[in-house]
């Protein structure tokens, strides 16, 4: 073993710091011949060089003084290594190996999968100029969560972690073998000059793989097919990979593009599964609060909420429960601190689970309970979405309706009476001290269903309402609308209202509702499939429809960058079995600088295994396909699942720039409406958004 560094030793009267081990290579049978090699600790601004130097053997020790809640990376641009005993230059390609540490780390890889792992997951934490040194910078709430999710992938050691090598995804997505297809790309482009070139050319002129790496992370549909051809053809030294995939029916192996997820399903009680996942907030520990529909096996109201670490795994305190959660339906929020999370009660499935008055259960971020057994009620029917504005005051959507959802099932001897749709405001979140506002268009009914709620950054309120078709079959319609409200002088006033003038259904069925870094207002439509821009003032601008597919969520990053959430794309009557299935690919739109033109979907696809839920069964568990209408068939064939990602309601932004997309039903709608409408988990899309 030969090594020889530059060490930066700020005592000479210091102790000897502890000795870390290295071990390097690209992939298993390379082995490195001489590199260069830089040392760094993570600090909020430029990284700290704590060591640099050369290596000419793969295995190799340094004296570091690491702190216990630090966070350190390692590059080592390779200059030559040894393959089936023959010994290669790499003639000026720049091939640049990356592994992030913690200050308790005794034994460091740094490798191909290392290098992958770090990129996709520090993505949006990394600062990287042309022939400067990659800098890695953060506080340390982002640091955490980058570094739990790198974990996901490859542990400091070089180990795969389990996370990415199981259920639910191993190969129930295709991210474990894309994973691995990036790490070959790597290999190849150290071994072959003209992958290496090519490879380079399709990532955007990259003078860099590392550089090529994150520029696919920044832009995740670059060149797929073709960067895909570039090794698709030749031996997977890590597998599995992409192109030795078995897949179901004609599915290709080749991806639509290069984005890494993480599938979490674990609620923290098999009892107690994700079902029916809506929406998410953060708190002040990054926990991620999950607003759950759903008890799995049943069309009927969850009493459980999710709560998932900053790393998809469950918190301690997860599944929660009490307080009068029931059906949280779309409905989540957390005050501007972080401490305290109200969750909305829609109440889910048959009428008779349907809350009578309706309901918001109150939390502490430790998971301490605020609200009553019922939950807090006063002058609330049926809770959708709520949010917290910059004075503590919580805004809810109280939907009024008492009609079933999904429709379709049983009504109950129980008619209770609906109220009328509204927006009611805890002043600084006490419900003794509410106000109410339901004179929608001049017309109080409880046929506006008012849905979701958000605050610009001037105070003002704007609340979408979905509106109702054919009120109680008299051909009459309730149009879809959008209204700008605030608390003025103690009272609730609309101040501009915008109402759909979509004429196919008499009601397009709006969703959630979002503004931009302008205040501009943006809302999303399920019927007529679009995004429909608004000013301030609710003037309409202009529309967004192309790859969106009855949209219920909105997000924006810090680059202005659009990332649509699809319930699924349309319907269609399946000819070899009574049912209704859904067409297309499920996922999240990104459209780019509001340009129409750029609307990408992001998939998940399979990697060959049916999905399954965290108790150890089948999503669809045993039931059985229907036979075919005159076929004389009756043979019976379970049902199987091969969509790892489902019908979406939301999407939210971590610290770290990772997109959590909420799963929230089933893609087969003969499942949705006759037993079990709760899907089963979230899926991260890694570092795909700006922070």
């Amino acid at each position: 073993m030969a090594y020889y560094f530059k060490t930066f030793q700020t005592s000479v009267m210091s102790s000897t710091p502890p000795s870390v081990s290295f071990e390097a290579f690209i992939v298993p049978g390379v082995s490195i011949t001489s590199a260069s090699i830089s040392v760094y600790q993570i600090s909020l601004g430029n990284a700290i060089l704590m060591n640099s130097g050369t290596t000419s053997s793969p295995n190799f020790q340094l004296n570091l003084s690491l702190t216990p809640s630090g966070y350190y990376y390692i590059t080592m641009k390779v200059l030559s290594y040894t393959q089936n005993g023959t010994t290669y230059e790499t003639n000026g390609r720049n091939i640049t190996l990356l592994a992030v540490f913690d200050g308790s780390a005794t034994n460091v890889c740094v490798s191909a999968q290392t290098t992958v792992a770090a990129t996709y997951c520090f993505a949006r934490l990394i600062s990287y100029l042309p022939q400067a040194p990659i800098s890695i910078y953060g506080n340390n709430r982002s640091l955490k969560i980058a570094y739990g999710m790198k974990n996901n992938f490859v542990h400091t050691n070089g180990d795969i972690s389990p996370v990415i090598s199981s259920s639910p995804n191993a190969l129930e997505t295709n991210s474990y073998p894309l994973f691995n297809f990036l790490g070959n790309l790597l290999y190849y482009c150290l071994t072959d000059a003209y992958v290496y070139d090519q490879f380079l050319a399709l990532a955007g002129g990259s003078p860099s793989v590392f550089e090529g790496l994150l520029y696919l992370v920044y832009n995740p549909f670059t060149n797929v097919a073709e960067i895909y051809a570039l090794i698709s053809s030749l031996p997977q030294v890590l597998t599995p990979s992409l192109p030795t995939l078995t897949l179901p029916g004609s599915m290709s192996p080749q991806p639509s593009q290069w984005t890494l997820t993480i599938k979490a399903n674990d609620s923290g009680a098999k009892n107690f599964l994700i079902a029916g996942a809506a929406f998410a907030v953060f708190d002040k520990e990054d926990k991620a609060w999950i607003a759950n529909n759903c008890r799995a096996g049943s069309p009927d109201s969850g009493t459980h909420c999710i709560v998932l670490n900053s790393d998809g795994s469950p918190a301690n305190i997860s599944p929660i429960t009490g307080g009068g959660i029931l059906g949280p339906g779309f409905g989540i929020a957390i005050d501007d601190a972080g401490e305290t999370i109200a969750i909305g009660n829609f109440g889910w499935g048959q009428e008779s689970w349907n809350p009578q008055q309706g309901s918001i259960s109150v939390f502490k971020y430790d998971g301490t309970v605020v609200s009553p057994p019922n939950g807090f009620t006063n002058k609330l029917s049926r809770v959708q979405a709520l949010c917290y504005d910059r004075n503590g005051n919580l805004w809810m959507s109280s939907i009024g309706t008492q009609q079933p959802m999904p429709p379709g099932t049983p009504p109950s001897i129980y008619n209770f009476e609906p109220q009328n749709s509204a927006i009611v405001v805890y002043i600084g979140g006490d419900p003794n001290n509410a106000l109410s506002y339901d004179n929608f268009l001049g017309n109080p009914s409880p046929f506006h269903n008012t849905f979701d709620v958000v605050i610009d950054s001037q105070g003002n309120a704007f609340v979408s309402c979905i509106g109702k078709a054919n009120v109680n079959d008299t051909g009459l319609n309730v149009k879809s609308s959008v209204h700008k409200m605030a608390l003025v002088n103690g009272e609730l006033q609309c101040l501009a209202s915008w109402e759909s003038t979509w004429e196919d259904t008499g009601c397009e069925e709006l969703r959630q509702v979002t503004v931009n870094a302008n205040d501009e207002v943006f809302v999303v439509a399920i019927t007529s499939s679009r995004v429909i821009k608004l000013d301030n003032n609710l003037n309409y601008i202009g529309q967004f429809t192309t790859n969106i597919h009855a949209p219920w969520g909105i997000t924006f990053d810090k680059a202005g960058t659009m990332f649509v959430a699809n319930f699924g794309n349309d319907r269609e009557r399946n000819p070899d079995y009574d049912t209704l299935d859904m067409k297309g690919p499920f996922g999240v739109t990104m459209i780019r600088n509001e340009d129409d033109s750029t609307a990408s979907l992001m998939t998940v696809p399979t990697g060959g295994f049916e999905v399954m839920l965290r108790n150890g069964s089948p999503l669809y568990g045993n039931q059985q396909h229907p036979t075919k209408p005159d076929s004389g068939d009756t043979t019976s064939k379970r049902m199987r699942c091969y969509e790892p990602i489902m019908r979406l309601t939301s999407t939210s932004i971590d610290k770290a720039g990772n997109l959590w997309a909420m799963n929230n039903w089933k893609p087969s709608a003969y499942v949705d409406l006759k037993d079990n409408p709760g899907a089963d988990g979230v899926v991260i899309y890694v570092g795909v958004a700006a922070i």
